[in-house]
């Protein structure tokens, strides 16, 4: 038990320090998408850079996404670059309204 308190401990934190995720928040991301406890800090950090950098979301728009859609942090970028351009390109979703159908809609 203390082991596994010794692990999860710091990725807990993680969405605090990275995401804001007050305590509620994060039990509620755990409940929903468990699998992110799995994920290494590195690989959840790569998902959260792409969120901000290569998309345009902010640190408040990333946590919105991420309290309505945990599962997001556990989605490839690869996959996530694929859906993106899918809405541009295909749909004709200027790339500056993609952060906001994303906060809006994040499952799209």
């Amino acid at each position: 038990l203390c082991s596994l308190q010794d692990s999860l401990a710091p990725k807990l934190r993680w969405f605090h320090d990275e995401l804001g995720l007050t305590e509620a928040e994060r039990r509620h991301v755990v409940k929903q998408c468990p699998q992110v406890l799995a994920s290494s800090a590195g690989s959840l950090l790569l998902k959260v850079d792409y969120l901000r950098d290569e998309v345009g979301l902010t640190r408040e728009q990333v946590k919105r996404v991420v309290r309505s859609m945990p599962s997001i942090l556990i989605v490839s970028t690869e996959n996530l670059q694929v859906k993106i351009d899918f809405l541009h390109e295909e749909l004709g979703v200027p790339l500056s309204s993609i952060p906001k159908l994303l906060v809006k809609a994040p499952a799209v």
